[in-house]
């Protein structure tokens, strides 16, 4: 990978594929980040980690991005800091409520879009001036529970199909920003020790239930830098092309891109 000046936003970095996202955006590619995350300690740890290996390559906003006030400070601070937005990288998401639709609590399933749809929508609403200038790309992680249905996940499946359909329709509508959503694959994250565990194994069809536990205990299941490296490309390279469209991490265009 060749070194980038650029400026990216990264929701979700405090740990899994979002903090491993943004290891490879400022140590591998010389970009200048701004991560949020709800888990203020480990961001600021991630932060000062990443100013150590290069002085102000990140600077860390704790919070929900589902606020719009957060999300501001996102924006706000990415422009203040470092003059431009290059990408955003909408990543921050919740799996739970891992219930089925008879039995989810509304409530429940209300907090969930409110964190896998209305963040997306703040962060991405307001960088679009600043992404309009620099005509830059927004890469939304989705799944795939967004095209095949997850039993006992309906929320996450229908909050990543609706991720999907807001990345086509910013496509359609900012012809001047790239939008990509980009499946990352099974990965091992704190989403998947979830899966694995006895309330969601109860839950989830047995298929599903069996593969995530067989994919851990054969270790075939993803590193988080296996799909993170993928998304900072994208993120930094992605054509025109790609806009609207839904990649699975190892696509080969997305590896030409390397």
């Amino acid at each position: 990978m060749s070194s980038s000046s650029a400026v990216v936003i990264v929701t979700g970095a405090s740990r899994g594929i979002g903090l491993a996202l943004a290891t490879i955006l400022v140590k591998d590619l010389n970009a200048r980040i701004v991560i949020n995350g709800r888990t203020a300690g480990a961001l600021d740890e991630l932060a000062a980690s990443l100013n150590a290996h290069r002085a102000d390559s990140c600077v860390a906003v704790a919070g929900d991005v589902a606020d719009r006030t957060i999300a501001k400070q996102l924006v706000d601070t990415a422009i203040q800091r470092y003059g431009a937005i290059d990408a955003v990288v909408n990543n921050a998401a919740l799996l739970e409520p891992v219930k089925r639709i008879a039995d989810v609590d509304p409530g429940e399933w209300a907090e969930l879009m409110r964190i896998n749809i209305q963040g997306p929508l703040n962060l991405t609403q307001l960088a679009i001036p600043h992404l309009r200038a620099s005509k830059g790309r927004v890469v939304h992680v989705s799944s795939g529970a967004a095209t095949s249905p997850m039993v006992g996940a309906g929320a996450y499946s229908v909050s990543k199909a609706g991720l999907n359909m807001f990345s086509r329709v910013l496509a359609a509508e900012e012809p001047e920003i790239v939008s990509v959503a980009v499946k990352p694959g099974v990965v091992d994250t704190a989403m998947q020790v979830t899966t694995r565990g006895s309330s969601a194994q109860a839950v989830l069809d047995p298929a599903t239930a069996a593969r995530f536990i067989n994919l851990k205990s054969s270790g075939e299941i993803l590193q988080p830098e296996v799909p993170a490296r993928a998304l900072a490309v994208v993120a930094l390279r992605a054509p025109s092309s790609f806009s609207g469209e839904f990649f699975v991490w190892n696509d080969e265009r997305i590896a030409a891109l390397y």
